[in-house]
C-alpha cells in the first residue's frame, strides 16, 4: 500500500497534483494538506474538481507525514526549506527553495533519471526552466547565444500573487528571475530569459530564439529531425512541425516542441507546456514514477 502527503493541497500546482495522485493505479491513498481549509471538501475549494475526486483537506505535521511513503511539498520556497529537515521518507519540493541543494537531486527526468531512481530527495525543476531545457537540449550548445521569450498564464504565480493580467502582457524579473539560474544548468552558452504573464490561467510558452547555430551538428535533415531523434524515445515530450499554443498546452502532462524555421545559421522554434502540469505537479509524479521504481508515464498517459 503507498501513501502520499501533499502539502499546500489547495494551491493551484497543488490541487494538480492531488488530482493526478488520487487516480494514479499504484497510490492507495493521499492525505491533502490544507490548514486554511482543513475539513472541506476539495469541491468547496476547486469546484471545477472531477466529481469522483473524494477528498477532504486534512492538517498533519510534517513529522506525521513520515509514515507516508512519499511526501510533496508544494507550498512557499521559506517554508519548504523550514519543513525539509523534519521529513525523513521520500520527498519532493515542487518550490525553488532547494534547486540548487546538493543534498537534492535536480528533478528533471529527461536529463537525470538514474540520480532520481536512487534519490529520496528530488527538487522539481521551475515551469520557465523546464521548457527552456527542453528546447535548449538538442541544441548541445552548438551555437553562438539564445533567446528565451517566455510567456505563462497567471496561476503559475500561485494564489497569493496578484498581477495586472487581464487584456494584459506583463514582463517582470528581467535580469533577476529565480528561475534563470536553473536554464544555466545546461545552456552554456550566452543567452537570454525574459518572462511574462498573459490573460490566461494556464499554459506556457518559451519561443525560443537561436543565433551561429552550427549546421555540422544537426545533420542533412534539419533541425526538426535533430530534436525527433533526440526526443525519439521520450514519452513527455512531443516533437511536432507545427507551432503550439498555450491553449494546446493547457491540460498536457508533457511538452510540445514544434513551428521550427531554421535559415541554416539562425532558427525560431516554439516550446510548450502546462506550467501547473509539467512544469510542476506532472514532473513532481513523473519523479515519483522514477523514486518508487514504477513506469515512469504510470498515472500520466
Amino acid at each position: 500500500m503507498t501513501t502520499a502527503v501533499v502539502f499546500g493541497a489547495s494551491g493551484f500546482a497543488g490541487h494538480e497534483l492531488v488530482r493526478l495522485l488520487a487516480f494514479h493505479p499504484s497510490v492507495d491513498g493521499v492525505v491533502a494538506v490544507s490548514r486554511e481549509h482543513a475539513g472541506k471538501s476539495i469541491h468547496v475549494v476547486h469546484p471545477d474538481s472531477p466529481a469522483n475526486l473524494h477528498v477532504i483537506y486534512d492538517n498533519v505535521t510534517f513529522e506525521q507525514a513520515n509514515e507516508a511513503d512519499i511526501v510533496f511539498l508544494a507550498i512557499p520556497p521559506e517554508d519548504a526549506k523550514a519543513a525539509a529537515p523534519q521529513i525523513t521518507t521520500r520527498l519532493i519540493d515542487l518550490s525553488p527553495a532547494h534547486r540548487f541543494d546538493p543534498a537534492f537531486t535536480y528533478g528533471l527526468p529527461e536529463t537525470n533519471r538514474d540520480a532520481i531512481k536512487n534519490s529520496k530527495k528530488v527538487a522539481n525543476p521551475g515551469c520557465y526552466a523546464t521548457a527552456c531545457i527542453l528546447a535548449a537540449l538538442p541544441l548541445k550548445n552548438q551555437f553562438a547565444a539564445v533567446a528565451f521569450d517566455c510567456k505563462s498564464g497567471y496561476s503559475g504565480g500561485g494564489k497569493s500573487k496578484k498581477y495586472d493580467h487581464e487584456q494584459n502582457v506583463v514582463p517582470y524579473g528581467l535580469q533577476d528571475h529565480y528561475q534563470k539560474p536553473e536554464i544555466g544548468k545546461y545552456v552554456t552558452r550566452p543567452y537570454t530569459f525574459v518572462p511574462h504573464v498573459v490573460d490566461a490561467f494556464r499554459g506556457l510558452l518559451a519561443t525560443v530564439h537561436v543565433v551561429g547555430l552550427d549546421v555540422s551538428a544537426f545533420g542533412s535533415n534539419g533541425l526538426q529531425s535533430a530534436f525527433d531523434a533526440f526526443y525519439r524515445d521520450e514519452p513527455l515530450v512531443n516533437v511536432q512541425p507545427e507551432v503550439p499554443t498555450m491553449k494546446t498546452a493547457a491540460g498536457n502532462n508533457g511538452a510540445t516542441i514544434g513551428g521550427f524555421a531554421f535559415d541554416g545559421q539562425s532558427a525560431v522554434f516554439v516550446s510548450a507546456i502546462d506550467n501547473l502540469l509539467k512544469g510542476a505537479a506532472s514532473q513532481a509524479v513523473q519523479n515519483m514514477n522514477r523514486m518508487m521504481g514504477w513506469t515512469e508515464t504510470e498515472g500520466l498517459i
